[in-house]
Formats: C-alpha cells, structure tokens, sequence
C-alpha cells in the first residue's frame, strides 16, 4: 500500500511540475495553457517516468532510468492516441527510447532528445511519415533495426556526435526525402537494407574504419554520387549499391576480398580496376554499367561470375594480369587460363567479324549478350556447350551454323536476335533451352535434329516470321509455349509416320500456331515396300511428245512384290493415278496426289476422321480408284491450275457411303496436301502430305 501511495505521490509531483512549467510559458504569452489530454507510467519500473500529452499534440516525457521496451505498437501506453502527437520532448534523466514507442505516430513532425539518451529502440519512430527533425545525441550508443524506417519525409539525419558502431537492418530504409547523412568515426559496419530505397539521398561520408557494407544497404539510392569508400572495406555484400545509378567511384577498396552479387548493378563505372586482394567476382556484380568500357582483373581474383559484367553495352576490353592463374585475355576477350570457356566478349568491342578460337569447348552464360556490331561469327569444331543467353541481344547476326559436337544450347541462348534468318542446329543437339529462340523476328525456318531429347518451354515464342518447322520422329511431345506468338507459321513438316504422329503429344498451352499449321507427314518406305524401277516403260526427258492419259510407268511387278494379292489392284490404281514428272537435275521422279482434308484433321484433334484406324498411305492405296492421265518433264507443258487426275473417279473412291456435299467439302481441299516422289537413286518412294 504504501509504494503505491509513493508511486501516485510521484505522480502527482511530476504532474503538477509539468503543468507548472507549461501555465509559466503560457501566462508569459497572455495564453491559456493547453489542456491535458492523456498521461501515465512509461518507465521500465514504473513510476520513475511519466508521460503527458497536451491537446495541442506535444508529448512530454519526464523521469529518470529507461523507457520500457514494448514488443508491438499496440502495447505503448499512448498507443490509441500516437495519431495526435506532433512534437516529442524527452526530458534529462531518460536513457532511452522504447522498442515501438511511437512507431506509426503519423502525425509526429519533431522529436528533441536530451543528453543522456543511449538506446533508440527497435522501430522507435517505424512509419512516422511526417517527420522532419530529430536529433541524436552525443551519448547514443545503439540505434535499433527499424528505427527510422519509412520516416518519408526526414530530409538529414547526422549522427557525427555519436557513439553508434553499426548502423543497424533497415535503420533508415525507405527514408524517400532523406539527403544527407553524416555518420561518426566510431562506425564499422553499415547493415542489411541500412539506407535502403532513400531515393534522394545524394551525400554520406562512410569513416575509415568501417569494414563491411551489408546487403541492399543503398540498393536504389539513385541521386547518389559524391560517395568514397575506404580501403578499410573488406565485404561488400549482395545488391549494397544495386540501383545507384549516378554512382562512379574513383576506385575500390584496396583491401575488399569480396564482392557479392548485383553489388554494383546498374551503377555509373566508366572503368574497373580490380584491388589486389580481390577473390571473388559474383553474379552480376557490375551487370548494367552502361558507361562501363574496360575492366582490370588483377593475379588475385580465382572467381569472376560469367554474368559479372552482362549488359555492359560500352565495353570494349579485359586486361588480365599475366600471373593470374585463372583467366587470361586474347585481344580484349575473358577466357579461362585453359582457353577452353569464353566467358565475355565485350558488346563495344569494335569489329563485325570474330573467329572463336580453336579448343574452345564451351560459350558462356551471356558470352556475346549485347554485340549487336556482330554481323558474322565462326564457331569451331570441339565446341559442345552454349550457355544460357550465350548470343542474346545479337540484333546484327543474319546466320548461324552450330558445329557439330554441340549437345546442350541454354535459354533464352538466341534471345531478340532479330536479324537472324537462317541457323543449322547439329545431330549432336541433345537439349535446348527455354526461350531459345525468344523474338528472333526474321527466323523463317528451322530443321530441328533427331538426337533431341530436351526442349525447353516458349522455345520459339514471339517468332513471327517463321513459316515453316521440320519435326523428326524422335521428337514425341512439344512443351508449352513451343510456338507462341508464331503468327505466320504455315507448315510443320514430321519426318516419321502418321502413327507417329498421331501419338505426338502437344502441350495446348499457346501453341495454337503449331496446331493450326499445315502438317506434311514424311516417310521413307523401305525398298522391299516399292523397287522395281527397271521394270519402267521409258520416261521422256523433253515435253516433246507428252499425251494425256499416256501411261510411262509400269508399276505392275512392285505391286505384286510389296503387297498381298486382295490389295495389289488397289495399290497398282493408286501407283498410275499421280501427276508424275522427271525432275532432269536430280534424276528424280516426282509426282502429285491430295487426299481430302477430311482424311485427316491438321490441329484439329489429330485424328483420321472417315478411316480413323487406317495408315494414310495404305488407305490411298487400298482405295484411291483414280486413273493415270500423264508424265511431263518436269512442270513444262503444264498450265498453272490444270488438274491431272480423275477426281470424279477419286471422290467415287474414298468418298463411298459420303453424302455430294461432304464429297464436295473434301474435293474442295483435295489438291493441297500430298506430295509423292521416286528417288531411283535410293530404291525410295517418297510421299508427304
């Protein structure tokens, strides 16, 4: 009973002192003094420290020892009324701000701390979005994570006086109007996300003495420029600088050790010069300098990412020091020691042509990003992989012939290459990247090789002139995205059968270009299926002498070889009703037969619609009932839109049990798809369709 009788006495002291000051101050300006909104206890023990807060928005905090610290906004006694505080005054005796104390007090515009004060607790002034004046004391040893955090209107902060050693996680993270800074000598690590997004902070002095910078401390500090680093500074960890766009220093510490990734991402560097006692380049460290146009590796570093320095469009060389045993430079270009990796060939590197050397085995992640002065490339033989990104942005490349050996090319490996029309992939191909040929706008065809047994999704996404892809058997699905954005795709030619191709597996994800194109199904018969060629009537190599319904091929004995006796009358009327030729520059006969669309549906669910269970080719030949009209040499002789077969007799064939109108849809569609042809050379017949 009687601590607390002390405790209200206590009270009521410290209240009636207060209000004595604040009637004396208003009674010297003839004005009433403002009344008492709320007060009570705030101290770690209680009644040692009170608070008070006046109707016109001014917290006064008296007493002696330490705040108490809360865990959560909504644990501070005056948490219901932070919105109505504008001005703090912290009397001498206090030693501390509270963890939370006025954090989200979106009203509070200044705060006056006394000598005395040590500890700035944990989120202290978090989210006072209208603060504009604080200042820090002499005495203060620790400022807490967060504790200016999103303080969006805090135009400087100078802590020169004090006594602080870190600058704490997210400290003054946020801080949009933030300046200028000045920290004390006594500081020796700048943390985590420390001035992180203070968009205008264009000036901070960081003392000798401090030795590592911590992740995103200035990430996004974009109006920062008069910025030195000492040579105390031996860590600069991931994204410290990332974003600082008028960033340029002068040099880099002369004893840094380690660089981490996107440290200086998208910065001002207009050149690199390495320290001694570097080891380590990460990922991205300098990707994006623009202005960027030479770097200087010294004997030290034993690791340079391969992205370190993407999208430097201004680079023009690598110097590398002769006794480091990792990399070297030929001609301005980074390759390992072994000469078997190109890691970078510099995007300003002046020239349109450049050989890569001989025994070069692998291209690296973003190994010619950006080259768009490129307008030529030999790659040698004994190369086998392409990294990611390897050729991207190479807007000047027309053509590309990938050596064979090469079995892995990475994503997105030919990105926004938007000259290239024509690449040879190698039978060696195994797998090949997502997004591999990602907005290469003038590719109109490509031949994919049958050693694949990877495709990355979006493979030609955005590819809009292509017309044309050539598919082998061995491929048996197509991933998502295979032809996004492929709007000119007309044609899929499939090296394999009709049941092959039908148990081909499309991902319906964005590849209605590839489903809606036109499919020619190619396929070598075996010689045991049509030979005989010696068993042809004469076939003439002028246009002399052609008549309609002459017949020039007798394919009588290769029937009754490749077919049993119930189908060789089928099969002989199907071989005599083509539109036949001799192509005289390949000795190769050539010839014309279109089946009905509805035979079989493009895209369209992929099933034969009348004879679902029948090879194409065995149904022509079983059913197609049409009668050889003529063979001339090659297209002379023939007028642009005649047609050479029966197709009266044709439509009575397969169009059996049909009604005159389904007939009538089909014959409509009947001379767009298949194509025959003999090579004599190969004992062959060929057809597509």
């Amino acid at each position: 009973m009687m601590k607390q009788i002390k405790k209200l006495l206590f009270v009521l002291f410290a209240l009636s002192l207060v209000l004595s000051l604040g009637v004396c101050a208003a009674a010297e300006s003839g004005d009433e003094p403002p009344a008492v909104v709320a007060s009570g206890e705030c101290g770690e023990s209680g009644g040692s420290m009170v608070y008070t807060l006046y109707a016109d928005g001014t917290m006064i905090i008296s007493g002696t020892g330490k705040m108490k610290y809360w865990t959560h906004v909504t644990y501070a006694p005056w948490a219901d009324l932070r919105d109505n505080i504008v001005r703090v005054i912290i009397q001498p005796g206090v030693t501390n701000v509270g963890h939370h104390a006025f954090e989200y007090a979106t009203a509070l515009e200044s705060v006056v701390l006394p000598e005395g004060i040590e500890y700035i607790g944990d989120s202290a002034f978090c989210g006072c979005e209208n603060l504009v004046s604080i200042n820090i004391p002499s005495t203060v040893r620790n400022i807490y994570d967060h504790a200016f955090h999103y303080c969006t209107k805090l135009p400087s902060i100078d802590m020169q006086n004090s006594k602080i050693t870190s600058v704490a996680f997210c400290a003054f993270k946020q801080c949009y109007k933030l300046e200028t800074v000045t920290l004390p000598p006594t500081v020796t690590t700048i943390r985590d996300s420390a001035f992180s997004d203070c968009q205008r902070l264009r000036q901070i002095n960081i003392p000798e003495g401090v030795t590592s910078i911590g992740e995103f401390a200035f990430n996004s500090c974009r109006a920062m420029e008069n910025v030195v680093l000492p040579d105390s500074i031996t860590h600069i960890y991931n994204y410290a600088f990332d974003s600082c766009s008028k960033v340029n220093l002068p040099s880099l510490p002369e004893n840094l050790e380690t660089l981490g990734e996107l440290a200086f991402q998208d910065c001002n560097f207009e050149s690199v010069t390495l320290p001694d006692h570097l080891v380590s380049v990460a990922r991205r460290a300098f990707a994006g300098n623009k202005n960027l146009t030479t770097v200087a590796v010294p004997a030290s570093v034993e690791s340079i990412d391969s992205t370190a320095f993407a999208e430097c469009k201004a680079m023009t060389a690598y110097t590398v020091a002769p006794e480091n045993q990792n990399y070297k430079s030929v001609d301005g270009v980074l390759f390992t020691k072994d000469g078997k990796t190109l890691l970078d060939y510099p995007a300003a590197k002046p020239g349109s042509f450049y050989a890569v050397p001989d025994g070069v085995t692998e291209l690296a992640n973003k190994a010619f990003d950006g080259c768009k002065q490129l307008t030529d490339l030999a790659l040698p033989d004994g190369l086998t992989t392409i990294g990611d990104e390897a050729f991207s942005g190479c807007s000047g490349l027309t053509a590309l012939q990938i050596p064979q050996g090469v079995t892995a090319i990475g994503g997105a490996a030919f990105r926004d290459c938007i000259s290239m029309e024509r690449i040879e992939l190698p039978d060696t191909l195994e797998r090949m990247g997502t997004f591999m040929f990602d907005y290469c706008t003038s590719l109109r065809s490509v031949t994919l090789p049958a050693s694949l047994t990877s495709i990355g999704h979006y493979t030609f996404g955005m590819c809009s002139a292509l017309e044309t892809m050539i598919l082998p058997a061995e491929i048996t699905s197509i991933p998502e995205g295979f032809s996004a954005g492929c709007t000119a795709l007309r044609e899929v030619h499939y090296v394999g059968t009709v049941d092959q191709w039908l148990a081909l597996s499309v991902n319906q994800y964005a590849n209605d270009a590839f489903k809606n194109a036109a499919v020619h199904i190619h396929d070598d018969l075996s010689t045991t299926q049509l030979s005989g060629s010696e068993n042809w009537n004469s076939i003439p190599t002028s246009d002399g002498g052609l008549q309609k319904g002459a017949l020039y091929l007798d394919f009588t004995d290769a029937v009754k070889e490749a077919f049993p006796a119930e189908q060789q009358s089928d099969a002989l009327t199907m071989l005599n009703a083509g539109n036949w030729f001799l192509d005289a520059d390949s000795m190769t006969l050539r010839g014309a037969l279109t089946l009905p669309a509805a035979l079989y549906a493009s895209g369209a669910g992929k099933q034969i619609t009348w004879y679902p269970t029948r090879d194409v080719l065995a149904l022509a030949l079983r059913e197609a009932g049409v009668k050889w009209i003529a063979l001339p040499y090659g297209d002379k002789g023939l007028n642009d839109g005649d047609w050479y077969l029966d197709m009266d007799a044709f439509m009575d064939a397969i169009g059996r049990g049909k009604t005159d109108e389904e007939k009538a849809e089909a014959r409509a569609q009947i001379e767009q798809h298949v194509v025959f042809s003999y090579n004599p050379g190969g004992d062959q017949f060929v057809y597509m369709f």
